[in-house]
C-alpha cells in the first residue's frame, strides 16, 4: 500500500503520516500484549523493518524499537499489596 501511494505521487510528509498510522500505531497498540514474549532476535527483526522503512523513504527520521517502548507507559510502579486499601470488614 505504501508503494502504491508513493507511486501515485504522495509526498514524503504524507507518507510518514501514513506509515505512522498503519505500522507504528499498531506496534504501540500491540506492545503491551507481546512485549514480554519478544526475544532479541524478534527485536532485531523489528529494528530491521524500521530501518527499511526509513531507508525506503516512508519515515522521515529513524525510529528504533526502544523509542516505541519508551513512548508506551509500560513501566508502571509496582503496587505493593500493603499499599492497597483494605476493606473495612467487621470481625
Amino acid at each position: 500500500m505504501l508503494k502504491l501511494l508513493r507511486s501515485q505521487g504522495m509526498n514524503s510528509d504524507h507518507l510518514d503520516q501514513v506509515t505512522h498510522a498503519l505500522i507504528i500505531s499498531h506496534m504501540h497498540y500491540a506492545l503491551p500484549a507481546w512485549c514480554g514474549f519478544l526475544t532479541t532476535d524478534l527485536r532485531n527483526k523489528i529494528e530491521g523493518l524500521l530501518k527499511i522503512l526509513k531507508r525506503s523513504g516512508y519515515l522521515k527520521e529513524h525510529i528504533c524499537f526502544f523509542q516505541i517502548y519508551a513512548l508506551m507507559d509500560l513501566v508502571q510502579p509496582e503496587v505493593a499489596p500493603f499499599d492497597l486499601p483494605t476493606p473495612n470488614i467487621p470481625p
